[in-house]
């Protein structure tokens, strides 16, 4: 049951969260005046978000396979294919949810 929880937040409630993050940030944002709330010296909490909800999600998915794989090295492979996917997906979400709001790259 453990398994299937950390295996379920690392590929729903990470992006998930981040997401939200990123939504609110942008709705906050429009009730100041319509900036954008990752602008100039305001990056930093895009970074700290993608890498907390990057981080978290490899450390469920490391704990998750903990009981199946012992050895540490059997578990890195399954946690760098997870970030990097999950890297490309947090960015697509951050870019989706940034065109909605007018902020196009």
């Amino acid at each position: 049951m453990r398994r299937r929880f950390l295996f379920a937040y690392a590929m729903v409630g990470a992006p998930t969260l981040f997401a939200l993050f990123i939504y609110f940030c942008y709705w906050l944002a429009a009730l100041d005046a319509a900036a954008f709330p990752f602008a100039g010296t305001d990056e930093w909490r895009w970074d700290v978000a993608f890498t907390l909800a990057l981080g978290s999600g490899i450390a469920a998915v490391f704990n998750g396979l903990a009981a199946s794989q012992p050895n540490w090295r059997r578990r890195a492979l399954p946690c760098l294919v997870y970030a990097l996917l999950m890297a490309t997906i947090l960015a697509v979400i951050f870019l989706l949810i940034a065109c909605a709001h007018g902020d196009c790259i």
